[in-house]
């Protein structure tokens, strides 16, 4: 009996000791399927694409959330700063092109960039690339949220089956572009209150300018000194919405605003002579927005050629104006914004509104789709004041405009010959009483 057991003894740890190397190879496999997958010796990734202009950072602007979103003014140059990194782990350089489009919004490529890499694992290269958008494409809703603009891609092509995660390839961001952005912080006004403290000190002489004028009630000039009103820079240190002047109707917050006054603050520009050109023969560009129009009562104030500048809004889907103002107005007088059109105007009555009267600003935005959306205007900041209850008055800052503008080439118009029997083609449509389909041919 006691050889049977120790036989089966034996017999029982000669096969524990045939399994014993089973089960180390197999916990050696499981350890080695649990190191994750192999890195990828050639993986290509477009890192980054980062916005400036002219070596500056591009301006911001507050999302509702509190997040900012960068920004660019047309005929602006923009610098296009795109990263492009090996994350893979090979020794050996690996070639691959990369492409830089800059996308309108309807599809069409406005302007391609192409260039390459050769680097070797954890490498990466930067290059900048130089676009001057020529066309405004953006969009600020009610709630003041900032969209739109031109759609910026990079995409990289090393060849096939190089690429080992083709998915970081590829990367985009946009960039709403503006008509305007001026902080206000210089013009072109006089010496007012008569102290021989310049109001305006070194007026510009390029781009769009603030200028301006007063006037009687039957639209002539006022006489000197009030011919050129009493809008004035404020540079008091650290008081301004943006930028580092603001504009005013009183000499200070102690003092009150002229009585009996029509003053108004006009966008405009300074020109060679009286035909106010914006594009000189040799292609180079004043400010952007088109030929002026003369003004000679401003250009008598200041003595030299000043015109009106010209918003068409006819080349604009949409339009949206932000500017800034705080104070109040006594009774009788008001501040405006003001687009005028021959003798149409639309405004955005300052007065009217309940402004901080503490420091502070108030941000305002005016939706202009809808005004003179088929016409020429002028736009203006207009102090008016009757002769009793005058304060310090209300204070502006800031001219921004963003807006989505028509591109001739890249429109489609549609054209309905004739009357609507003729032009207009009716097709039933099933179940009977639904609405009646109606076409036109597009041109």
């Amino acid at each position: 009996m006691a050889g049977r057991v120790a036989a089966l003894s034996l017999l029982f740890a000669l096969m524990m000791a045939s399994a014993y190397p089973l089960a180390v190879s197999s916990l050696g496999d499981g350890d080695n399927q649990s190191e994750g997958p192999r890195a990828a010796i050639t993986d290509f990734e477009v890192s980054s694409i980062e916005f400036a202009s002219v070596g500056k950072q591009l301006p911001t602007w507050e999302q509702p959330d509190g997040s900012l979103s960068e920004y660019i003014v047309r005929h602006q140059s923009l610098t296009i700063d795109v990263t492009i990194t090996q994350i893979g782990i090979g020794a050996q350089g690996q070639y691959a092109d990369y492409y830089v489009n800059v996308t309108h919004p309807v599809g069409i490529i406005l302007a391609e960039f192409t260039s390459n890499a050769t680097l070797t694992g954890g490498e990466a290269q930067e290059q900048s690339f130089t676009y001057v958008p020529n066309y405004s494409h953006s969009v600020l809703s009610e709630e003041g949220e900032l969209s739109g603009g031109l759609l910026v891609s990079v995409e990289i092509y090393s060849g096939v089956g190089i690429d080992e995660d083709p998915l970081n390839d590829y990367l985009a961001r946009e960039i709403p572009v503006a008509v305007i952005d001026d902080p206000l912080d210089e013009g072109w006004c006089s010496d007012v209150d008569g102290d021989g403290v310049p109001n305006c000190p070194n007026p510009p002489n390029n781009g769009l300018i603030w200028m301006t004028a007063g006037y009687d009630s039957d639209g002539t000039l006022s006489t000197d000194p009030d011919d050129a009103g009493h809008w004035r820079l404020d540079y008091s240190e650290n008081s301004s919405a943006v930028g580092s002047a603001h504009w005013r109707v009183s000499g200070d917050s102690e003092l009150d605003y002229a009585s009996g006054r029509i003053d108004r603050l006009h966008l405009g520009f300074r020109a060679l002579d009286t035909a106010c050109t914006d594009v000189f023969s040799d292609g180079t560009m004043l400010h952007g927005m088109g030929d002026g129009s003369m003004d000679t009562q401003i250009s008598t104030v200041h003595d030299t050629f000043m015109c009106g500048a010209i918003v068409r809004g006819y080349q604009f889907y949409s339009i949206q104006l932000v500017t800034h103002a705080r104070g109040e107005m006594g009774l009788g007088d008001s501040v405006s914004l003001q687009a005028v059109s021959g003798l149409n105007t639309e405004q955005l009555n300052l007065t009217n509104m309940t402004l901080p009267t503490d420091g502070s600003w108030e941000q305002l935005i005016w939706d202009m789709s809808d005004v003179h959306p088929r016409a020429e205007y002028r736009m203006s900041y207009l102090f008016e004041s009757d002769g009793t209850n005058a304060t310090s008055g209300i204070e502006v800052d800031g001219f921004l405009m963003f807006a989505i503008e028509k591109i001739p080439q890249y429109t489609i118009s549609v054209d309905c010959v004739g009357d609507y029997k003729e032009g207009i083609e009716a097709h039933p449509v099933i179940p009977v009483g639904d609405p009646v389909e109606l076409q036109c041919g597009i041109t």
